[in-house]
């Protein structure tokens, strides 16, 4: 049986480097249209994310935030109630304004553009660690 990355190869020509490269990166995705926000599923694929309402006009958006802890977050997309955000684009999906939350003394503040998540801030921080409730840039 043939080996696919033989030992004596350099690291550099080995397909788990190459091949990501050159691959599409996955984009966010609408995955579920549902009528109610109680009907979205428990489990969504990654990168996916559920439309809540009816066609035309949803009023929620679904989706496993991408920091990667597994929280779920419920967007309003319902322009009569306070704070909302536009549906910019399904495919890919986009969302405007950006999305910043604070949850369990960790901050995620990010938007999803063209189906690609963009970090707000300096690099690619998903996590930012709150301690006593005020991020560590302001503690004396």
């Amino acid at each position: 049986m043939a080996r696919l990355n033989p030992p004596w190869w350099p690291d550099r020509l080995k397909p788990s480097r190459w091949l990501t490269r050159r691959l599409p990166a996955r984009r966010w995705r609408i995955v579920a249209h549902v009528e109610e926000a109680d009907l979205i599923p428990a489990r969504l694929p990654l990168r996916g994310a559920a439309l809540a309402g009816p066609h035309g006009a949803p009023k929620w958006l679904a989706l496993d935030c991408p920091c990667g802890t597994g929280h779920r977050l419920l967007v309003n997309l319902d322009s009569h109630r306070r704070p909302a955000w536009r549906l910019v684009g399904t495919r890919p999906l986009t969302i405007q304004p950006s999305l910043d939350i604070i949850r369990d003394g960790a901050r995620c503040h990010f938007t999803i553009t063209r189906g690609a998540v963009h970090w707000a801030g300096s690099g690619h921080q998903p996590r930012t660690t709150l301690r006593n409730g005020r991020p560590e840039s302001e503690r004396r």
